[in-house]
Formats: C-alpha cells, sequence, structure tokens
C-alpha cells in the first residue's frame, strides 16, 4: 500500500486535503499534518521533527510513503529531510492539487519513474491561461 502525508506550513495540508476529499472521495491513505499551527511555533523544529518521526513510524515497513510538502527549502521539507536516512520515504515539495491528484490515483506500488512521470505530469499542468485565450482548439480539450 502507498501512504501519502501532506505536510504543509500552516493549514494548507487540510485545506488541500478537503479538496481532494470533495473532489476524489474519502481517502484512507492520506495523511495530513499542519506545522506551526496552534503554538507550534513555541514547540521548535525538535518538538516538530519527532512528531514527524512518529507519523512516519506508524506505517507498515514494507508500505511505500510519499512525503509532499509545500515548499522546497521551508522548514517543512527540511525537517523532512532531516528524516530521510532514519526511514525509507519519497519527499516531494511544490504540492499542489494536481499533483495531490496524480498520487490518489497511482498504482499501489511506485517506482522511482513513476514518481518522476508524476512530477513531470504535475509540472506540465503550470500553465499560463492567458496564454491560451483565444486559441480555440486548445481550450476545446479541457
Amino acid at each position: 500500500m502507498v501512504h501519502i502525508v501532506v505536510a504543509t506550513h500552516g493549514n494548507f495540508a487540510k485545506g488541500i486535503l478537503d479538496s481532494i476529499k470533495l473532489i476524489c472521495g474519502e481517502q484512507e491513505n492520506i495523511t495530513y499534518f499542519c506545522a506551526y499551527v496552534d503554538g507550534d511555533m513555541e514547540d521548535g523544529e525538535t518538538e516538530i521533527s519527532g512528531k514527524l518521526m512518529d507519523l512516519l513510524d506508524s506505517f507498515p515497513e514494507d508500505d511505500d510513503v510519499v512525503v509532499l510538502v509545500d515548499l522546497l527549502g521551508g522548514s517543512v521539507c527540511n525537517e523532512f529531510i532531516k528524516l530521510t536516512g532514519r526511514r525509507p520515504f519519497h519527499l516531494i515539495a511544490g504540492l499542489n492539487l494536481g499533483l495531490l491528484m496524480q498520487f490518489v490515483f497511482a498504482p499501489e506500488e511506485l517506482t522511482k519513474d513513476m514518481i518522476e512521470e508524476i512530477i513531470d505530469n504535475a509540472r506540465a499542468s503550470i500553465v499560463y491561461v492567458n496564454e491560451l485565450v483565444g486559441k480555440d482548439d486548445e481550450l476545446d480539450s479541457f
């Protein structure tokens, strides 16, 4: 089984999971982590790191874990980077709804090539739509 962890600054993780539930239905394999809310800033990064390790440890060792974070170089991503040697998991920065949806519909077993394809597809979905306006044939495909 593939477990998906959505971890962000503030309540973004909860909000994007609410959107996934609206579009795709309930997803039992997705867990979210909202950092720096409810006084977490006062707890410090050591406390957050411990919570993240506990979260990762809650999944069976043989299952794939994909962690999607909001911002490369952000504190949430950096805390997961510190944990990469303690337990295998896939860490992807740049969370958006399209990326998360592709992981929701991904196969039960993920390979590095599959993950790279999902990321490439998500990149391709980021479009300056104004450039498409007036090109009826391109907009018709939506």
